[in-house]
């Protein structure tokens, strides 16, 4: 499925859990669908109590650049500092994620991350 903002295409691919909606290729688009599902699964495995469903498909938003995240985010770049690589909205009546395909440090999958590791960032960042 595509969808068009402006002049770029963008493409959806949708996983059991995830919905991705990105201007970069589609096989972008599902690398980062599989790589979401991966890290779904690493939760899931290492926090069997920790609810992981919505009811609805997390929409995750793969903008190709800098420039892209830039159009659908520009409050972040009204601020002086670094500009984030992706982010993640949660409220009650929206909630979806944000990663940019450019970002060095996302290139590299989940699945070649030690879970060890994984579960210890997460039990810091929420004292669990």
């Amino acid at each position: 499925m595509f969808a068009y903002a402006g002049e770029k295409r963008w493409v959806e691919v949708r996983s059991p859990h995830f919905r991705v909606l990105s201007d970069g290729s589609d096989k972008d688009a599902r690398r980062i669908a599989r790589e979401f599902e991966q890290m779904r699964t690493v939760f899931a495995s290492g926090f069997p109590n920790l609810r992981l469903d919505s009811g609805a498909p997390l929409l995750a938003l793969a903008p190709r650049d800098e420039p892209s995240m830039k159009a659908l985010a520009p409050q972040l770049w009204k601020e002086k500092g670094a500009k984030p690589a992706g982010y993640f909205q949660h409220g009650w009546e929206k909630q979806f994620a944000v990663v940019r395909l450019d970002e060095v440090a996302y290139k590299y999958p989940i699945s070649r991350m030690r879970f060890a590791r994984i579960q210890l960032c997460f039990r810091k960042a929420f004292n669990c």
